[in-house]
């Protein structure tokens, strides 16, 4: 999740100012059947202490989901 702009992101103890954008990943996700060598996804360093109206969390429920629906 570090690797996300905190303003998509604000739930990590280090943030990547001009990280990727939450709707780029969720759209590339979204393609991952195009990709058959794709074996997992992770996610890391979330911090609830550090989010802001749930904006994180929200976001890694709907990462989930779009690798989800990519693969269905």
């Amino acid at each position: 999740i570090d690797a996300i702009d905190p303003i998509d992101a604000p739930a990590v103890t280090t943030h990547e100012v001009q990280g990727l954008r939450a709707q780029d990943l969720l759209h590339s996700l979204n393609q991952a059947r195009h990709y058959p060598k794709l074996l997992g996804f992770e996610i890391a360093e979330f911090n609830p202490k550090l989010d802001k109206n749930n904006i994180t969390e929200q976001l890694m429920v709907d990462l989930i989901n779009a690798l989800e629906e990519s693969l269905l």
